[in-house]
């Protein structure tokens, strides 16, 4: 990959599956030159380059993900529904409960920065749903590890999708098992 700047326009050529000739360049006006200098390299480069090369498929954020989801590890739900929390601001159980497939959906964001988490929610949750992303509730692995249940990552971890499954067939426990991990989900809006 090559990147240069030429007249104030950042320009990126890199290996490409989206045209015939392997190579594609991509011209972003993101600011002045001066302004980019200001920025300082590492700041640019966290802000522009990282979304763009997730699009270009040649890139997932930082950490290599173990096939394992660790107790250690923290995933994240996140929230496109008002609903999902009550006026108090507290979060609602049904936030939490499995699908009628029996999963809840989760992401794995061990490694990530703060805005590589939310870029991911936008990309893989509120994009494709075509709602907007009000927030996320994480949740410790461990505590879900605690409910008996498991976290099945996919098998691409650069996705970093994982359900959670293993949920009873008794109503009563699925509610009551979603109930202690809505009381212990940190929840964080999005600003």
């Amino acid at each position: 990959m090559e990147i240069s700047v030429w007249n104030g326009t950042l320009v990126i050529t890199a290996p490409s599956s989206l045209v015939s000739q392997g190579t594609a360049s991509f011209h972003i006006q993101v600011c002045s030159e001066e302004d980019a200098r200001h920025m300082g390299l590492s700041s640019f480069l966290r802000l522009y380059l990282g979304p763009l090369l997730r699009i270009l498929g040649g890139f997932s954020p930082s950490t290599t993900l173990c096939p394992r989801v660790s107790r250690d590890e923290t995933v994240s739900k996140y929230q496109l529904e008002k609903d999902d929390l009550r006026q108090d601001g507290t979060l609602r159980y049904k936030a939490l409960l499995p699908g009628r497939d029996g999963k809840r959906s989760v992401f794995r964001i061990c490694g990530l920065t703060e805005l590589e988490i939310w870029d991911l929610g936008l990309e893989k949750v509120a994009m494709i749903r075509c709602l907007p992303l009000l927030g996320r509730f994480d949740l410790k692995a461990a505590l879900v590890y605690d409910q008996k249940l498991n976290i099945l990552p996919d098998e691409d971890p650069r996705s970093r999708h994982a359900d959670i499954v293993g949920w009873p067939a008794e109503k009563d426990k699925t509610r009551s098992i979603a109930q202690v991990l809505a009381a212990e989900a940190v929840i964080r809006n999005r600003t």
